[in-house]
């Protein structure tokens, strides 16, 4: 085997094991937040065209009542363009309740979402019982 045939398998060999261990992007998913600040960024996941964020059962240390979440799409490389703030007050007031924000003619590519304030503020830290992505608008 030449020299330029052993870069090429090592090549190949290294990108391959980067793609392997390069983190899953999912559609849907459910998962929690448990004292986490302002600048806390959830999980990535793969998207298009509409999207909801649910919480359900929240509380912040700080005492207060809302929450503001911002959209981002991942950009290797580059900023990450932003769709909107959306504020979730109903996740406040108990265990069964839930607060939901839609976006819009999202263009294709992976999105997470970023805690932008609590109660108005950036002090303080957010726990949320269970959020729920869906990608899907026929709900």
């Amino acid at each position: 085997m030449t020299t330029k045939q052993k870069v090429a398998v090592a090549t190949g060999i290294i990108s391959a094991l980067i793609l392997a261990g390069a983190p899953a992007a999912y559609a849907n998913w459910t998962g929690s937040i448990s004292g986490e600040g302002v600048g806390y960024e959830s999980q990535r996941w793969a998207d298009e065209q509409y999207s909801q964020l649910w919480l359900q059962d929240c509380s912040a240390s700080n005492g207060s009542s809302s929450t503001n979440m911002r959209y981002y799409r991942d950009i290797s490389f580059a900023p990450d363009p932003y769709y909107d703030d959306k504020t979730f007050t109903e996740c406040f007031k108990g265990n069964n309740y839930l607060s939901m924000g839609e976006w819009h003619d999202l263009p294709s590519g992976e999105y997470y979402f970023q805690i932008m304030e609590i109660g108005g503020g950036s002090s303080g830290t957010l726990s949320v019982y269970k959020t729920s992505v869906d990608t899907t608008a026929a709900d």
